[in-house]
């Protein structure tokens, strides 16, 4: 494993064989169109260009939870937030040249019901050999090595707040499943 203050990788967590029948899971949901926290109601954004899907926490896609949980649960041995609550997962496809997602955080600072994201969760579902671009990368922290992020099954874990995004897809595609652990509101 490799950490920094603001984020813990761990390597090759998840096996390549894995990873394929977690391909193959996701791509059984139907996609929706990406959106973000700033964008109105049918509105576009160029802000994001990617396919998402959402995996609920049951059937074929409970492993994927519970290999979630048991990485933030033990992030947050060493961030120390209140977590309470894993959502559905989202299999989000960078499928063509172009698409990105910008510098973003993942809290949403306006949500009423009492909870933020904490800890972010991704996890790379892609062979390296199979993209060019797609780089996550933070924007005021120091970053991971790219070798290192890009190894499939790799799984980084980092503080929702911080400011991230993937540079643009030049070649191929890159999968990757997201997931956020909430709890009560950043203080």
């Amino acid at each position: 494993m490799l950490n920094h203050p603001n984020w813990l990788l761990y390597e090759e967590v998840v096996d390549a064989e894995t990873c394929e029948r977690w391909i193959s899971a996701g791509r059984q949901v139907e996609p929706q169109k990406a959106t973000t926290f700033r964008q109105g109601e049918g509105e576009e954004d160029s802000h994001r260009k990617t396919q998402i899907r959402w995996l609920p926490n049951e059937g074929p896609y409970q492993e994927m939870h519970n290999v979630f949980k048991s990485i933030a649960l033990d992030a947050n041995q060493y961030f120390q937030t209140t977590i309470t609550t894993l959502p559905p997962l989202q299999f989000t496809e960078y499928s063509d040249v172009g698409y990105k997602y910008d510098m973003h955080h993942d809290v949403d600072w306006n949500r009423q019901d009492g909870l933020h994201r904490k800890i972010s969760i991704v996890l790379q579902l892609s062979d390296p050999e199979d993209y060019e671009g797609g780089t996550l990368s933070f924007s005021h922290t120091q970053n991971p090595d790219p070798m290192s992020l890009m190894k499939r099954g790799s799984i980084i874990c980092f503080l929702s707040y911080l400011e991230h995004g993937v540079s643009p897809i030049t070649g191929g595609s890159r999968t990757s499943l997201v997931g956020w652990f909430e709890g009560p509101r950043w203080r």
